[in-house]
């Protein structure tokens, strides 16, 4: 029996309101997933970002509508990462670094519970 290893896949999707062709918000959604190869987690990640499609109406009425646009990288994890302080993942962008700061009353964790969007529960 194959060991299953862990990988770090990161997931694009796209969301629209009323199928306007506005500028449309994408989002980056960073995913562990247990796999015993990297094909099997590419396609726990494709299976994933899939289960993320759907539409709800939001609080206006508005229809929003979010769409998985694919897979935008996938990586083994070493078991040396996981530990306290390990990095998982990275990404680089150009530009002036300080506007991808948050403060730390806005970040996820120190944000009102209520404030944050739920998300369905997810399937294995």
């Amino acid at each position: 029996m194959v060991k299953p290893r862990l990988f770090v896949a990161v997931l694009v999707l796209q969301s629209r309101i009323n199928a306007q062709d506005g500028s449309p918000i994408v989002d980056h959604q960073v995913y562990l997933i247990r796999a015993p190869n990297a094909k099997s987690a590419h396609a726990r990640a494709l299976h994933i970002g899939e289960d993320e499609n759907g539409t709800y109406r939001d609080r206006d009425g508005h229809a929003v509508t979010w769409e998985f646009l694919g897979v935008s990288d996938l990586d083994a994890l070493e078991e040396s990462q996981l530990g306290d302080g390990g990095e998982v993942f990275s990404w680089r962008t150009r530009g002036p670094g300080r506007e991808f700061v948050t403060e730390k009353e806005q970040l996820a964790v120190f944000r009102a519970k209520a404030a944050k969007p739920a998300r369905k529960a997810r399937k294995e």
